[in-house]
């Protein structure tokens, strides 16, 4: 078994029996950081493992997210059916009149469509009216119809000059689009991300004067950093190509 594009969302997950058999009896292991190889590498039984860079890496970069737009803060905001206690300080933070940054549009960007608990959708419908109305809920993939193909939801995605996320692959877009990504650190996964695109990261109960700092200073990732990561994965991808072609299966007669 060869395993391309694999991550390690928490620590705790390798604690599972069946997650160590599996990793065990794989032939090679390809991960999307080098966070999550080198946890792997520390398993009882571990198999070869590479470190390399998220496959989304390879689509944005032949399909890029649209450019960052001028004077739009966007944030995506997810808990995993939790709450998040920073949500007050953060609203107070980026209110008009409170953050010293020509912000002209705020959106409030869905990158998971169902309605979960402590995901996006679920967090935008219980904030007071005053707060929806400040931000616009996005739908890339059903709004304002549903969207037939990737490109098509992507094509939707409001990239923003300043993008605040809780989800993986929203910062790799944010990135490819020239955002000033800043990374709300729920989980191992996204902390992985911060150190790969060189984010500065918030906790998830971060104050007002931390979110307002982090704004204010905060840069976009740099082209070659991700042509990198792109580079990395594609590498990746052509090593896992190699080693699987090696391995046969005789038809059946």
């Amino acid at each position: 078994m060869f395993y391309l594009g694999v991550g390690v969302q928490n620590t705790a997950e390798l604690a599972d029996p069946d997650l160590q058999r599996l990793c065990a009896q794989a032939t090679a292991i390809w991960t999307r950081d080098p966070a999550s190889a080198a946890r792997l590498a520390a398993l009882p039984s571990s198999p070869p493992v590479e470190s390399a860079a998220d496959l989304a890496h390879l689509y944005f970069r032949e399909t890029p997210p649209p450019p960052a737009l001028p004077g739009r803060l966007t944030l995506v905001a997810n808990f995993d059916y939790g709450a998040w206690p920073g949500q007050g300080a953060f609203l107070r933070a980026t209110a008009p009149g409170a953050l010293a940054l020509p912000v002209t549009q705020r959106v409030w960007l869905a990158q998971e469509s169902r309605d979960l608990p402590g995901a996006e959708r679920a967090l935008h419908a219980a904030l007071a009216p005053s707060d929806q109305a400040l931000w616009a809920l996005a739908l890339p993939d059903l709004a304002p119809t549903p969207a037939p193909s990737l490109d098509v939801a992507l094509g939707r995605w409001p990239s923003g000059e300043w993008l605040v996320t809780a989800r993986y692959h929203a910062a790799l877009a944010g990135a490819w689009a020239g955002s000033k990504v800043s990374i709300v650190s729920t989980n191992e996964k996204l902390r992985a991300a911060a150190h790969e695109l060189s984010c500065p990261m918030l906790s998830l109960d971060a104050t007002g004067p931390t979110v307002t700092s982090t704004l204010q200073t905060v840069g976009a990732p740099s082209r070659a950093l991700l042509t990198a990561a792109a580079d990395r994965a594609h590498a990746a991808c052509a090593a896992f190509v190699r080693a699987a072609s090696r391995f046969t299966i005789a038809p059946r007669l």
